[in-house]
C-alpha cells in the first residue's frame, strides 16, 4: 500500500510531511498537501495515520484540485499532534502548528 512507501511511521517523518506539505487552516486546524494522490490513496493514509497516530483526521475536497482530497486535522486534534511532532519541528515552521 502507498503508506508504506511514505514511511510516515514515526513522528519524526510527519514533522518532515507538515514542514514541507503542511498548512495552517483558517480554523486553527491543520492541513497536509496530497493533491498528487488518488483520492482512494489520500484516504487510506488518513486512516493510516488515524490508527497509527490516534489521530482523528477527516479529508475534505481540495480548493485547487478539481477531486482532489486533502488530509486535515482538526483543532480537537492539535494537541495530540503538537506532542507528537514539535520536538522535531524548526522553531520557524512552528506558525503551522499555531505557535
Amino acid at each position: 500500500m502507498i503508506y508504506h512507501y511514505l514511511q510516515i511511521k514515526s513522528p519524526l517523518a510527519l514533522a518532515h510531511w507538515i514542514m514541507q506539505d503542511g498548512g495552517k487552516g483558517s480554523s486553527g486546524g491543520l492541513y497536509l498537501c496530497t493533491d498528487c494522490f488518488s483520492s482512494e490513496d489520500t484516504i487510506r493514509i488518513a486512516q493510516y495515520m488515524m490508527d497509527k497516530f490516534n489521530l482523528k483526521l477527516t479529508t475534505p475536497k481540495s480548493p485547487g484540485k478539481k477531486g482532489h482530497l486533502r488530509i486535515y486535522v482538526p483543532v480537537s486534534s492539535m494537541i495530540k499532534l503538537k506532542s507528537l511532532v514539535l520536538d522535531h519541528m524548526h522553531p520557524t515552521m512552528f506558525y503551522k502548528l499555531g505557535l
